[in-house]
């Protein structure tokens, strides 16, 4: 049944594809906040859904779906930019700082243990390195902390002011994430990839026939023009030879 079910969607046009992907999303939002539940998070189910029903339906869905989502997004963001106040941030830009410094330092902590416990089973030597890497990616407030902070003032368990100092903590989170990605280059390089690198690309210049026949043919040219053209063709006719498997043509 999935997978009739799977091919009749794929067999969908365009439009029709696209219907029924956000009609499936609606229903689920209007679902999960009747249950209780955010709009965002029926929305977030359906997309984890579509995702491990079929690699072939997340990925049309994610390309028919592509101008919904920039429409939706920028109608969140602007939703975002119409709750936050300037005057209120400028007078508590202390509080917001010290907040965001502490919820990076917080999420650091939280993402690196899980982290290094699961990749010391596998990377013996830079566990906690990568680890450390990788958690800092992982440690700005995302978007869905403005929902979670509307759901906490929506039910009452935080006051006006709360509110608006997650808000503004969340926004100067999302601000300074390309430059936190920034200093963690700055702080924590990725390790030998410049030095693996340049080693690969100066093992790959001379192979190892013409290694050893460079002393050969500066040998032979030295006599005359001549005799070292006649060198170098006999050196590269027989490297031709073994490269390809076929014995070597010498004079």
């Amino acid at each position: 049944l999935m997978q009739r079910m799977q091919i009749s969607l794929l067999c969908l046009e365009a439009e029709n594809f696209t219907l029924c992907a956000l009609s499936f999303a609606f229903m689920l939002s209007y679902a999960s906040d009747h249950c209780g539940l955010s709009l965002e998070m029926g929305a977030f189910l359906a997309g984890l859904l579509i995702a491990s029903l079929s690699e072939d339906l997340a990925s049309r869905s994610l390309r028919q779906l592509e101008g919904p989502k920039s429409i939706f997004l920028s109608w969140f963001f602007a939703s975002v930019g119409l709750v936050v106040s300037p005057r209120f941030l400028w007078d508590n830009l202390g509080a917001v700082l010290s907040v965001v410094a502490f919820t990076f330092i917080l999420k650091l902590a939280c993402g690196f243990v899980p982290l290094w416990l699961l990749a010391s089973k596998t990377l013996h030597e830079d566990a906690a390195y990568s680890s450390l890497r990788t958690s800092w990616v992982l440690a700005h407030v995302s978007e869905f902390g403005f929902v979670l902070a509307a759901k906490g003032a929506y039910w009452g368990a935080l006051s006006r002011h709360a509110y608006l100092l997650l808000i503004g903590v969340n926004a100067a989170s999302l601000c300074l994430a390309p430059w936190q990605f920034w200093v963690r280059d700055l702080v924590l390089p990725r390790q030998g990839q410049s030095q693996r690198g340049g080693r690969k690309i100066s093992e790959s210049k001379v192979s190892p026939h013409y290694a050893d026949s460079m002393p050969t043919l500066v040998g032979k040219q030295g006599t005359t023009p001549a005799a070292g053209k006649r060198a170098n063709s006999q050196a590269a006719v027989s490297g031709a030879g073994n490269g390809v498997g076929m014995p070597a043509i010498n004079p």
